[in-house]
């Protein structure tokens, strides 16, 4: 993982952080790992991001969990560091796999006029509050072969009016990072390389989800 003449990258004690050189545009990425996954791990799809001209910074959790109220402080308020110091970009999205999820959602319940768009990759969560009333652009990644969390765990009906879902057929929960490891998970089918994204019509996520279970 070195810098090259098209990407910038630093690593130091709480980030990774990944800027273009040749052409940069107005709109980053923070991302939060999952819990006890090396950062490294997504450093592959930090790279195809930033080779389209988006910045990239995966922060480091606090012991790579972020548990306690302390850790979870420390973690948010350098996030909420970089964005307000970068003068150069206009429009974050803040996103996390799993843990990272949790986390990310919860830093924008609290700071959602600070990024544009929140992305929650292979995550139950939020589950102890509502994010119906936030203003910005919310999308939960789900997979299909995830292991550990069944469709109607991860999609809530109190989500459904503020989520884009998205399904991600056949991959597994590993899948989102290349090298993560996490005990008890299924494997997928696909992996990073392989995934297609693409939205779930409005009604066709009404007439999916209406029968879960409340949170």
């Amino acid at each position: 993982m070195q810098s090259s003449d098209s990407v910038n990258i630093v690593n130091d004690s709480y980030k990774i952080e990944f800027t273009p050189l040749k052409s940069i545009k107005d709109s980053a990425l923070i991302f939060y790992p999952g819990g006890f996954v090396d950062p490294k791990a997504y450093v592959p799809m930090a790279r195809k991001i930033t080779d389209n001209g988006y910045k990239v910074i995966i922060v480091k959790l606090p012991l790579r969990i972020a548990f306690s109220n302390s850790q979870k402080q420390e973690l948010f308020s350098r996030s909420k560091e970089l964005i307000q110091n970068d003068d150069e970009i206009n429009h974050w999205v803040m996103a996390g796999h799993s843990r990272g999820g949790a986390l990310a959602a919860e830093f924008v319940k609290d700071e959602s006029k600070l990024v544009d768009s929140l992305i929650l990759i292979g995550t139950t969560h939020p589950k102890e509050f509502d994010l119906s009333d936030l203003k910005i652009d919310v999308t939960k990644v789900f997979a299909t072969n995830d292991g550990l969390a069944s469709e109607k765990e991860v999609f809530h009906p109190l989500e459904m009016k503020v989520l884009d879902h998205i399904i991600i057929g056949g991959t597994g929960y590993t899948s989102m990072a290349e090298k993560g490891i996490v005990p008890y998970q299924s494997k997928g089918t696909a992996n990073y390389k392989e995934i297609a994204l693409g939205p779930i019509p409005v009604e066709e996520k009404r007439n999916r989800f209406k029968h879960t279970h409340s949170r």
